[in-house]
């Protein structure tokens, strides 16, 4: 039965992966500050540009938190809040919901009850989905879209999360599940996960002679296919995720310390496959804040294992890594309060599991690859100079240079079946990046503004028949004026200019070059403050009415708008 599900050939060259890149000293909790002006102003998260988002080939986006980044990604309004401390107490509930049209529901909802004490909890759920037309895309002839059909995308998360603090340490968790459901006229999809994670760390303080962190992941998922093309089929797939990272080690002096960094992830996908893979780096660090100066000198020791030949179907295709990666950040404060210098220096070797291609691409078919369509990252080196800080407590602003070389690396592709319709498919292989990047925000009492610009210049396509390299310039930018903390009026824009590629030809014929429009995605919003706990908001998306391709051969619909309230309790 599992052959059945293989069996449209599309050739790939050497696959890769996304990274999980877990911080476990870093504190989750979901207790709001009542602020409710601040919390929801109306400025909508564009759908970044593609090379902002995916080929700035850091990739630090992490599969254990659920991200929305599949063919549509729709959020009018940003939650642009940031968690308090919420000592008192106090019952929490904060609510968004809307739709619109096209049919667009949005929904996040967070409870958190008043508890005594140093425990905290919060439950939560969101909703993003969409339903109603797409656009077809004409990608080889270019002569402008194909008729439009009809299909959804929709993901869902819910759960519990909570933290337990104590003098010295706290210990945290979260429990939830994840959906995702996509259809359009070849596939219909589902896919349903559950996430466990806990964690436990001491504090920072002066004085303190040891320090440590250690956090656990781990993820079932279960992948559910049925194929609309042709003889109907179906295709089941199980996953399971592992990460375990830790860290530990003395204070060496007041203002010094020696950590030594454990990381372990793995991938398995069980019966109809036995397939598996995984990475494990060892980081010995020195660290050092003192004065102006912060240190954190590393290197990372890291190889990786998956059982290729001997699994049933191998889903791995690894490539070699190199063992010895630097890991190194060096900051200096010029000018106290105002201007950084900074210097990054990293690299590694991390396996890719499918959810990591399906947050990106709900509509990838795994399920017809013939050749392994996951595997993983080899960064030899990543690098970054820059320089950070602010003017006048009002602006502020990040210019980064930078250059990324990858042995290994994930690249958007297509590929043409023998019936020669095209098809997305993951391509991987080497490359060289170099970038230039500015993010900056003004505030004021009534006026914000941020956006950044990324400049990108990559040999990925010219490297990898198949891949679709990085928009040259891309960025977004959004603007909200408040008066009288009441009525807020916001626009917004996320721009790329094209993006270039080959497309190939399973029946062996040579590589078509082909092209992906830029866009510019143009976007209002309004807000009216009814009360300090309820308002009013509405946003219009795509006003320009283009074609935006932030994946290959899928497009965001047109002109849309969305309405609802806000509630914060």
């Amino acid at each position: 039965m599992v052959s059945v599900l293989f069996c449209a050939a599309f050739p790939l060259s050497r696959q890769a992966a996304v990274a999980q890149d877990i911080d476990p000293t870093v504190e989750v909790t979901r207790q709001y500050e009542g602020r409710l002006a601040e919390v929801h102003k109306p400025v909508q998260q564009m759908p970044v540009p593609d090379s902002l988002q995916h080929f700035d080939l850091e990739f630090e986006y992490n599969i254990y938190d659920s991200p929305y980044g599949g063919t549509y990604s729709f959020d009018p309004l940003v939650l642009d809040m940031t968690p308090g401390a919420a000592d008192s107490g106090r019952r929490k509930f904060f609510l968004k919901a809307g739709a619109g049209a096209p049919l667009q529901p949005v929904l996040d909802a967070v409870w958190s009850p008043g508890l005594d004490g140093n425990f905290r909890m919060s439950l939560y759920g969101t909703h993003r989905s969409y339903f109603g037309p797409y656009r077809g895309i004409d990608i080889l002839s270019g002569s402008g879209p194909k008729t439009r059909y009809s299909g959804h995308e929709m993901v869902s998360s819910a759960g519990a999360d909570g933290i337990l603090k104590w003098d010295g340490g706290a210990l945290s968790f979260d429990i939830g599940y994840y959906g995702l459901g996509a259809r359009d006229t070849v596939l219909a999809r589902n896919f349903d996960a559950l996430d466990v994670r806990a964690g436990v760390r001491s504090d920072n303080s002066e004085g303190r002679k040891f320090h440590y962190s250690a956090s656990l992941h781990y993820r079932f998922g279960e992948d559910k296919a049925d194929f609309r093309g042709g003889q109907a089929e179906r295709g089941w797939l199980r996953e399971h995720l592992f990460n375990f990272s830790a860290a530990m080690g003395p204070s060496l002096t007041r203002h010094s310390r020696a950590l030594l960094g454990v990381d372990f992830n793995m991938a398995d996908y069980g019966p109809g496959f036995n397939s598996y893979a995984g990475d494990i780096s060892v980081t010995p660090r020195y660290i050092l804040e003192k004065g102006r100066w912060d240190l954190d000198l590393g290197v990372r020791l890291a190889f990786h294992f998956y059982n290729g030949a001997s699994a049933d179907i191998s889903l791995f295709d690894m490539a070699p890594t190199q063992l010895v990666y630097p890991d190194i950040s060096i900051s200096f404060e010029a000018v106290r309060n105002c201007l950084d210098l900074y210097f990054k220096a990293g690299g590694g070797d991390e396996v890719m599991p499918l959810s990591g291609i399906l947050g990106r691409n709900s509509r990838f078919d795994e399920f017809r690859m013939l050749q392994p369509a996951l595997g993983n990252i080899v960064s030899r080196v990543s690098a970054d100079i820059g320089l950070r800080g602010s003017i006048a407590s009002r602006f502020g602003y990040d210019l980064r240079a930078g250059y990324s070389g990858y042995a290994n690396a994930f690249y958007d592709g297509i590929a043409l079946t023998e019936s020669g319709s095209p098809a997305y498919v993951p391509v991987f292989g080497p490359s060289r990046l170099f970038r230039l990047e500015l993010d900056c925000e003004w505030e004021s009492q009534d006026f914000s503004v941020d956006g950044s610009v990324s400049w990108k210049e990559s040999d990925a396509s010219r490297r990898n028949a198949g891949a679709f390299g990085p928009a040259a310039l891309s960025g977004s930018l959004n603007m909200v004026y408040n008066w009288n903390r009441r009525i807020f009026v916001g626009i917004d824009c996320g721009f790329s200019t094209a993006r270039r590629g080959t497309v190939l030809h399973a029946g062996g014929t040579g590589p078509l070059n082909v092209r992906i429009p830029g866009y510019a995605d143009l976007g209002l919003s309004a807000e009216f403050k009814f009360t300090r706990q309820l308002s009013f908001w509405v946003h219009g998306g795509n006003l320009l009415d283009m074609t935006i391709q932030e994946v290959p051969l899928h497009a965001a619909p047109g002109i849309n708008f969305t309405a609802g309230i806000c509630l914060n309790l």
